[in-house]
């Protein structure tokens, strides 16, 4: 219907007194093509969204306001996102404005893997830009970067550095501008006998 109002519902799905169970749900276990659920549309969307999901749920325990569960799943892709026109944008945005956080905004817990990339990042055409850009100007006595668990390395590398580049000027740098005392670089090696 062109004519239904901005404020309608095309379908209204209301079970405000249900406390358990699904209000709406989709099987079809033997699709192997296609989409189960196929949102098309917001050619013209500026502040809208092609899909909102939100809860006044305070407290969620080991539930979550957006879960996907694939476990069995081997290869391939569980999350997708693609945005091949983006310019000035942002792919993902993580906000919070609270002020008492004490949990994490991004957790990753892999617990079993042995080997692998936990975290994979290429760009191979960046040439201006920054690769990761990390800021916190109000820290104090907490850290920037954290890598100190580690407790059976042999012929790893904690952190490794290379570039193979013949005109590289200055591949680290440090500016310490500022600081009036203290030390600037500090490393310990406690067990040396030799």
């Amino acid at each position: 219907d062109d004519t239904l109002s901005n404020t309608g519902h095309l379908l209204l799905l209301q079970g405000d007194d249900e406390t358990a169970g699904s209000i709406a749900e989709i099987s079809a276990t033997d699709m192997t093509t296609g989409n189960l659920l196929k949102l098309t549309g917001g050619t013209d969307l500026t502040t809208g969204r092609l899909m909102h999901l939100e809860t006044l749920a305070t407290g969620i325990g080991t539930g979550a306001v957006f879960d996907i569960t694939a476990n069995s799943v081997t290869t391939g892709r569980i999350i997708r996102v693609s945005g091949n026109s983006m310019t000035s944008g942002n792919m993902i945005d993580l906000l919070s404005s609270s002020s008492g956080l004490t949990g994490k905004i991004i957790n990753i817990n892999v617990t079993e893997a042995t080997s692998g990339t936990i975290i994979d990042a290429k760009a191979p055409q960046l040439k201006d830009g920054t690769m990761i850009h990390l800021t916190a100007a109000s820290l104090t006595t907490g850290k920037m970067l954290d890598i100190t668990d580690n407790i059976a390395l042999t012929t790893g590398k904690l952190l490794h550095m290379k570039t193979t580049s013949d005109k590289a000027a200055n591949p680290i740098q440090i500016e310490l501008r500022e600081m009036q005392e203290g030390t600037g670089i500090r490393m310990d090696y406690k067990a040396i006998t030799s």
